[in-house]
Protein backbone atom coordinates (compact mmCIF):
# COMPACT_ATOMS: atom_id res chain seq x y z
CA UNK A 1 0.00 0.00 0.00
CA UNK A 2 1.79 3.39 -0.77
CA UNK A 3 1.59 6.34 1.56
CA UNK A 4 1.45 10.10 0.77
CA UNK A 5 2.52 12.67 3.32
CA UNK A 6 0.34 15.55 2.96
CA UNK A 7 2.03 19.13 2.99
CA UNK A 8 0.42 21.20 6.08
CA UNK A 9 3.73 23.62 5.70
CA UNK A 10 1.28 25.88 3.50
CA UNK A 11 -1.21 26.54 5.95
CA UNK A 12 -0.41 30.25 7.40
CA UNK A 13 0.13 30.35 11.36
CA UNK A 14 -2.86 30.53 13.07
CA UNK A 15 -4.93 29.45 10.38
CA UNK A 16 -6.42 26.26 8.89
CA UNK A 17 -7.82 24.04 6.10
CA UNK A 18 -10.57 21.44 6.44
CA UNK A 19 -9.11 18.04 5.84
CA UNK A 20 -11.30 17.79 2.36
CA UNK A 21 -10.45 21.10 1.06
CA UNK A 22 -6.42 19.66 1.88
CA UNK A 23 -6.90 16.42 -0.20
CA UNK A 24 -8.53 18.41 -2.72
CA UNK A 25 -5.23 20.64 -2.87
CA UNK A 26 -2.94 17.48 -3.19
CA UNK A 27 -5.39 15.91 -6.10
CA UNK A 28 -6.67 13.36 -3.58
CA UNK A 29 -10.20 12.22 -4.06
CA UNK A 30 -11.68 11.89 -0.83
CA UNK A 31 -13.60 8.87 -2.12
CA UNK A 32 -10.91 6.70 -3.01
CA UNK A 33 -8.32 7.17 0.27
CA UNK A 34 -8.18 6.32 3.75
CA UNK A 35 -6.51 8.86 6.18
CA UNK A 36 -4.78 9.42 9.18
CA UNK A 37 -4.39 12.38 11.05
CA UNK A 38 -1.73 12.77 13.56
CA UNK A 39 -2.01 8.64 13.51
CA UNK A 40 -5.52 8.26 14.25
CA UNK A 41 -7.92 7.03 11.10
CA UNK A 42 -10.61 9.80 10.19
CA UNK A 43 -13.89 8.36 9.01
CA UNK A 44 -14.91 10.04 5.82
CA UNK A 45 -18.14 11.79 6.62
CA UNK A 46 -15.67 13.74 9.34
CA UNK A 47 -13.33 15.00 6.15
CA UNK A 48 -14.96 18.41 5.72
CA UNK A 49 -15.28 18.89 9.87
CA UNK A 50 -11.87 18.19 10.71
CA UNK A 51 -9.84 21.61 10.90
CA UNK A 52 -5.99 20.85 9.43
CA UNK A 53 -3.33 23.62 10.91
CA UNK A 54 0.27 24.25 9.72
CA UNK A 55 2.09 20.97 11.13
CA UNK A 56 -0.21 18.30 11.67
CA UNK A 57 0.82 15.12 9.85
CA UNK A 58 -1.62 14.10 7.50
CA UNK A 59 -1.03 10.80 5.82
CA UNK A 60 -3.25 9.53 3.03
CA UNK A 61 -3.30 5.60 1.91
CA UNK A 62 -5.15 5.44 -1.68
CA UNK A 63 -6.80 2.52 -2.48
CA UNK A 64 -5.46 0.85 -5.45
CA UNK A 65 -8.62 -1.14 -7.22
CA UNK A 66 -7.71 -3.86 -9.92
CA UNK A 67 -8.93 -7.53 -10.69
Amino acid sequence: MSMVVLKTDRIPDGETVTLLALLRLNDLSPATVMVRVEGKVIQKQDFDNLAISRGTIVKAYPFVGGG
